[in-house]
């Protein structure tokens, strides 16, 4: 028999009308109608089911699709939140990367006007001031102007105005065990006060 459908034995005369089915006639009972009658039923009946698994089956493809591409979308938001973070971060740095080479750069200005006009010509200007600040940890005490020693017998370079001592108080100074420039200077403080 397979799928075709079976013409029906009775003349189209003969075949009732909906009108003359009984009433009592449940939907799903379809036992008292004709052979071909009822396989037309079961063929639509099953073709209809598999119509209904197919749709079924389609939506849920379409609903697992949209989700997958909601997903992906969410990873690029995600990604993107992301990397919008780490700009921040990176623009933070880089400010604070630019306010302390702006200081090492200030500190360079100031220890290079330090150095005698005469060798200032010698610092190189190609150097990034990282480079320079170390160039001149480095050169600054070869460059830097050297004061000549106070040679006028103070202590630690002081000069020791002996005029303002007199001769007793020299050798105070002696008998105490300090020097006229400790002395001196001790002296000065107690007249400033």
């Amino acid at each position: 028999m397979g799928n075709a459908v079976i013409p029906p034995t009775e003349p189209i005369d003969t075949i009732p009308v909906v009108a003359e089915i009984p009433v009592t006639l449940q939907a799903e009972d379809i036992s008292s109608l004709p052979p071909w009658g009822q396989k037309l039923i079961a063929d639509a009946r099953k073709e209809a089911a598999d119509r209904r698994g197919e749709l079924r089956t389609a939506q849920e493809k379409a609903v697992k699709t949209e989700q997958e591409r909601l997903a992906q979308a969410g990873q690029w938001q995600t990604l993107a939140e992301q990397r919008a973070l780490r700009v921040t971060e990176l623009e933070a740095q880089a400010a604070r990367a630019a306010a302390i080479e702006q200081t090492i750069v200030e500190s360079n200005n100031r220890r290079i006007s330090g150095l005698p006009e005469s060798v200032r010509s010698l610092v190189p200007s190609a150097y990034d001031p990282v480079m320079l600040a170390k160039w001149l940890d480095t050169a600054t005490p070869m460059l830097a102007q050297r004061r000549a020693p106070n040679l006028d017998a103070g202590t630690s370079g002081e000069a020791v105005q002996m005029s303002d001592l007199t001769g007793a108080e020299i050798t105070i100074a002696k008998s105490l065990g300090i020097t006229p420039a400790q002395y001196a200077a001790r002296k000065r403080k107690v007249e400033q006060v």
